[in-house]
């Protein structure tokens, strides 16, 4: 199963139906053990992947959907208290919630095939929905 490593491949190469294909597959798999709390991350990350993927072939319904199921499984990351560190965004000994991952992922520059949906209300409740 392909995961995280596999988004800088896809989206360097621009084969979404691979990513969609892939990640829905992860996602399946991965949500079947949910329950234990461990997944979280991961299940995050790649509804985010099927987000981007989905904005791209710009169906921004699938889009909306998958950007909500990630902000709902990095809240529930991070209610856990397990917090994900990011090397390239992190200052010294400096931890980063994956609430503010997502946030920070779905504003950067590398996602502005999200630029069509800013304004619907939906991501604007995304967006407060992880700035809390």
């Amino acid at each position: 199963m392909l995961v995280e490593w596999m988004a800088p491949y896809v989206f360097q190469h621009g084969d979404y139906q691979t990513m969609i294909t892939e990640y829905t597959r992860a996602v399946k798999v991965l949500s079947e053990f949910a329950d234990s709390g461990q997944f979280y991350d991961s299940l995050s990350y790649c509804c985010e992947a099927l987000a981007f993927a989905y904005a791209n072939y710009e169906d921004y319904e699938m889009c909306l959907a998958y950007l909500e199921k990630a902000c709902e499984y990095a809240e529930k990351q991070d209610q856990q208290g397990i917090v994900e560190i990011i090397e390239d965004m992190m200052m010294e000994d400096e931890k980063v919630s994956l609430k503010n991952s997502m946030l920070q992922a779905i504003n950067s520059n590398e996602r502005q095939v999200y630029d069509p949906i800013r304004t619907t209300e939906r991501f604007q409740a995304i967006d407060r929905r992880l700035s809390e």
